[in-house]
C-alpha cells in the first residue's frame, strides 16, 4: 500500500447482521489534495454516492465477508452504522469538507 493512501473501513448491516469492509483509495496523483479531502470524499462515496447503494454495498459483502452473500438491486436495504478513515499507519483521518467552504 502506497504511503498515500486512506482506508475506509465501512460497518454495514443487513437483517440483523453487521459486515466490515474495506476500501482503499491511492490518492498519490491527487497531490493537491490533503488526507482530510481526499477522507471527505471516501466518506460522501458510501453516504450518498455510488456506494450507498444496495448493489455496490452487496457486492462489496459478497467480496470480503460472505460468498454467498446475494446480489441486491438498487435500493437502500443495507444500512452504513460506521465509517472510519485511516491513513497507511492506522492513524485516524477526520475528514474536512474544503470544497464548500
Amino acid at each position: 500500500m502506497s504511503a498515500r493512501a486512506l482506508t475506509a473501513i465501512v460497518v454495514l448491516a443487513y437483517e440483523g447482521k453487521t459486515y466490515t469492509v474495506r476500501d482503499v483509495w491511492d490518492y498519490a496523483f491527487m497531490e493537491r489534495d490533503a488526507p482530510e479531502q481526499v477522507a471527505y470524499g471516501m466518506v460522501f462515496q458510501w453516504a450518498e454516492n455510488n456506494n450507498a447503494c444496495d448493489c455496490n454495498r452487496a457486492a462489496f459483502i459478497a467480496l470480503q465477508c460472505d460468498d454467498a452473500f446475494p446480489v441486491m438491486p438498487c435500493g437502500h436495504a443495507i444500512t452504513l452504522t460506521e465509517i472510519r478513515i485511516e491513513d497507511a499507519n492506522g492513524n485516524v483521518v477526520t475528514p474536512v469538507d474544503a470544497w464548500s467552504s
